[in-house]
């Protein structure tokens, strides 16, 4: 009942990953959009390590012990309806950071071009809640 642990050169790859929330040594997180697009897969009748590997993770570095875990947190969690914020706050996103879709897998880059998409659109909102309110301040003075 060991856990794998990850050495240095995994952390670094796994942290090049945009699916990947936070990892140590001992510890890997996943992003909300992670979650969704392995539900969505997992759903469609996917196998958890078919998922793990089309979304570019290496099953022989999370061990397939980790990715079972992860697969039935997940299936508890929205049993329970719980969602995809599960696992002590691990499914918060992060702001998104500058990517590459080049290099990354057809399904990783139209994954993360759409959670950058959204959280932009987010921003955006924000931003004009943000001009209304300073505007109707300066007409109140």
């Amino acid at each position: 009942m060991t856990t794998k642990h990850f050495t240095k050169e995994e952390i670094e790859s796994l942290k090049q990953n945009p699916f990947t929330y936070k990892v140590t040594e001992n510890v890997i997180g996943f992003t909300v959009d992670f979650k969704e697009l392995f539900w969505t897969y997992y759903k469609g009748g996917m196998r958890p390590m078919e998922i793990f590997v089309r979304t570019g993770y290496d099953p022989s570095v999370l061990g397939e012990r980790r990715i079972g875990n992860f697969a039935h947190k997940l299936r508890e969690a929205m049993k329970s309806g719980k969602g995809f914020n599960i696992s002590n706050g691990r499914g918060l996103k992060p702001k998104p950071k500058p990517k590459k879709y080049d290099e990354m897998l057809p399904e990783v880059a139209i994954a993360s071009m759409n959670y950058e998409l959204k959280y932009l659109r987010q921003e955006v909102e924000f931003l004009k809640k943000l001009y209304a309110l300073e505007t109707r301040k300066k007409q109140g003075k």
